[in-house]
């Protein structure tokens, strides 16, 4: 229920955490409600833990001492940092990152200098931002068991997941901010300044991470002003004023320093500014199916067609005429994290690709359009939900305000990495869950269905991981192997953007030399300059180059036995300046 109490003038929902008092006119679905098997939040982060013992017991923390994505040049910093060195961000940087570079220390100084303490870091930051949506979804009367089972679709979709096993700073900037955002509301319907301490020191450490977690505090200044006896007290003003001054300071100092990327805020281009509103949707739909299964709502013919309508057309459009799209218009529809390969490897957005050869398939067109068609379905339903919530004249929600603010960051980059979704997931699963687009119609699916879509997630999240380590185990086994037992420098082997980016010297992006000797990759070309392609560390062999060594390596999703190859690279003419890229 509402508290409207003028003595505290707080207007967030207080429902007790373990009642189901917002429920009383419907027995029947809560008698079922309590007899659901979705698991508490106990059991979600039980399973989690579970899920990356599991990674681990197959990459033991030897095996998996080097960088994926970013990390090369993120790590590089943290690890620097850790040791006592000082701040450095190798002209890659385009956030801050020093509240997760504090975060992550202690790590480095328990397990060692290596990329799998900061691996754990991000995981165990990670769980503390999983319990802190969790607990912003209970004080807003989502019921116990649903509220865990919107936590497990959080804790294992696989963009979370994958990023989990990072340093990027996807996960622990918003693990900070849901953290920052529950201690505030906390403190707001307590009115105790301990947690209010507490909230004040993780938003200054996630503002410092990343700027677009400055708007949990700005959420927290909302809620304080529709507070009357908080609205009048100038330390919870200072509070929520706090963290943007760290953040503020921190960015002005971050954008003078010459060793950073210092991207200047532009406009998406009309094409991607176009496609964002159904891809935010289509990504929602298909985020949001456990709950959508585990909450079914007898929808109107009428309500779904006007909903699934636009969005049909939309795919359509895109698969006939978005030629700018990657992955020729169909799921997915963003680039980076998740691709039809699997986890990363390959860049659309950014030029070319990021590692040679021809990497094995995972999802064939079949099945990228039964997704695409999937997530257009889900997206309707998830989308009818919205507006049931918008009409249901429900207060202001902390976890829908905080995704609302995070639109404009999307309207002031390049191009859309599907990484940068990851700051919607909380607000799109709280608006599939929310009592206020329960369903008073017949349910239609049992609930051991979205169990078992949850379970698909999980099963789906650790085989990509693997799958992610594995090949690139197998890659930095070969290329190391390679420097030591054949003493090539590491520098004449083009091993993609990690590799490159972990040996490379990173100066101001450089103009393509006229006359390259041995071929590389279009980006390492513009990127890293002093990376000469004599030998090439590839998913498949290439035409006219020499096979010197290969590293055999599993995969759980796809058949058969590939390997990493070490390819000796024929003289290029002057005519093929680049390495041929994989169709």
């Amino acid at each position: 229920m509402l508290n409207d109490s003028p003595s505290k003038g707080v207007t967030l929902l207080v429902v007790p955490p373990h009642s189901h008092a917002a429920s009383h006119e419907d027995e029947e679905p809560l008698r079922r409600e309590r007899l659901s098997p979705l698991p508490p939040l106990a059991w979600v982060l039980a399973l989690s833990a579970l899920a990356w013992l599991v990674v681990f017991a197959c990459f033991p923390p030897q095996q998996q001492d080097f960088p994926l994505n970013d990390d090369w040049a993120f790590g590089r910093g943290a690890l620097l940092f850790a040791r006592g060195e000082g701040i450095h961000y190798g002209k890659w940087a385009s956030m801050p990152q020093l509240g997760q570079w504090l975060w992550a220390c202690p790590f480095v100084w328990l397990l060692g200098p290596s990329f799998f303490a900061l691996r754990v870091s991000t995981i165990v930051l990670s769980w503390l931002g999983v319990w802190a949506f969790n607990d912003l979804l209970r004080g807003q009367g989502v019921p116990d068991k649903r509220a865990a089972a919107a936590t497990a679709a959080l804790a294992f979709h696989p963009l979370l997941f994958l990023l989990q096993g990072t340093f990027m700073t996807d996960v622990p900037a918003l693990s900070l901010a849901l953290l920052a955002l529950a201690f505030y509301v906390r403190a707001v319907r307590s009115e105790q300044s301990g947690w209010l301490r507490a909230a004040v020191v993780v938003g200054i450490l996630a503002a410092i991470t990343r700027q677009n977690t400055v708007v949990v505090s700005l959420v927290a200044a909302v809620f304080i002003w529709r507070a009357p006896t908080l609205r009048r007290r100038p330390l919870w003003w200072l509070s929520v004023l706090l963290p943007i001054i760290a953040g503020a300071a921190v960015h002005l100092w971050f954008q003078q320093r010459e060793d950073v990327r210092a991207l200047k805020p532009t406009l998406l281009p009309p094409a991607p500014l176009l496609q964002l509103p159904f891809v935010l949707i289509h990504f929602a739909g298909l985020a949001a199916l456990p709950i959508l299964l585990l909450t079914p709502r007898r929808e109107s013919w009428k309500s779904l067609a006007w909903a699934l309508g636009p969005i049909l057309a939309f795919a359509g459009y895109w698969f006939l005429y978005g030629a700018y799209l990657p992955y020729r218009g169909l799921f997915p529809y963003t680039d980076n994290m998740l691709t039809p390969h699997g986890a990363f490897a390959g860049s659309h957005l950014s030029g070319g690709l990021l590692i040679a050869g021809n990497r094995p398939l995972l999802l064939n067109i079949p099945q990228r359009v039964f997704l695409s068609l999937l997530g257009c379905i889900t997206g309707a339903l998830w989308l009818i939900r919205v507006f049931t919530y918008w009409k249901s004249g429900k207060e202001i929600n902390p976890l829908v305000l905080f995704t609302l603010f995070q639109v404009p960051f999307l309207l002031i980059v390049e191009g859309i990495y599907d990484r940068y979704l990851l700051f919607f997931l909380p607000g799109i699963l709280f608006l599939a869950v929310s009592p206020a687009t329960e369903g008073g119609g017949v349910r239609m699916w049992p609930q051991r269905f979205a169990f078992a879509a949850l379970a698909a997630f999980a099963c789906l999240s650790v085989a990509l991981m693997h799958d992610w380590l594995s090949w690139n185990a197998a890659r930095w086994q070969l290329g190391r192997r390679t420097v030591q037992k054949r003493h090539i420098n590491p520098l004449h082997i083009e091993g993609g953007v990690e590799w490159n980016g972990w040996h490379a010297v990173v100066g101001e992006k450089p103009v393509r030399t006229s006359h390259p000797r041995w071929p590389v990759l279009p980006f390492t070309r513009d990127w890293f300059p002093s990376v000469q392609g004599r030998y090439c560390l590839s998913f498949s062999e290439l035409k006219g180059a020499r096979r010197v060594d290969a590293e055999p390596y599993s995969q759980w999703l796809l058949a058969g036995s590939p390997s990493f190859y070490l390819l000796e690279m024929p003289p290029l003419a002057v005519s093929r300046p680049e390495i041929p890229p994989h169709r």
